[in-house]
């Protein structure tokens, strides 16, 4: 007899989380994360910035570096350049505070300009040490945006010796 009861303890155990399942409960979460880098494997990643939904990535194949940023509607945005056709160019600039520097690239497609950047605050700031980084958009040196990354991991933008300095002073700035 309690055999039979320990039985139908166990089984009805066991059968719990499909009957809760099937009346509707909500499934388990999903461990499914959203891609953390817009490169491909071929690709060597030179940067990545996650923004809430959005993603912003910088990937080198070889002679040319590509920029990719996805938003949440879906719409990609995807500039490809060897350096030598204009849009592309980096800038790097070493500031007050003792140590502290902003280094980016700035990307150009139909009068809009993306500039992922990288930056470190300098030892007599008030945030030594800090560093930042994430994505400008502008067009005519007008912001029309900045993401800012949820967490910095790399240490600097890793750009390519092909890509051009800035020419335009109007973007040697601090994002």
């Amino acid at each position: 007899m309690i055999g039979g009861i320990m039985r139908a303890i166990l089984l009805s155990l066991l059968l719990l989380p499909v009957y809760a399942t099937s009346v509707g409960a909500a499934p388990p979460p999903s461990s499914k994360k959203p891609p953390v880098s817009l490169c491909r494997a071929s690709e060597q990643v030179l940067f990545d910035c996650q923004m809430d939904e959005r993603i912003a990535s910088v990937c080198r194949t070889g002679q040319a570096i590509t920029f990719r940023f996805s938003s949440p509607e879906n719409r990609s945005i995807q500039i490809t350049s060897n350096g030598r056709d204009g849009r592309t160019h980096q800038f790097y600039i070493r500031g007050g505070g003792h140590g502290g520097f902003s280094r980016g690239l700035r990307f150009s497609q139909d009068g809009v300009e993306f500039i992922p950047f990288f930056g470190r605050a300098g030892e007599l700031t008030d945030v030594p040490g800090k560093r930042s980084s994430g994505l400008e958009i502008q067009k005519k040196h007008i912001s029309l945006a900045t993401h800012r990354c949820k967490e910095t991991k790399r240490d600097d933008l890793d750009i390519p010796d092909f890509v051009p300095e800035e020419t335009d002073k109007g973007y040697l700035v601090w994002y």
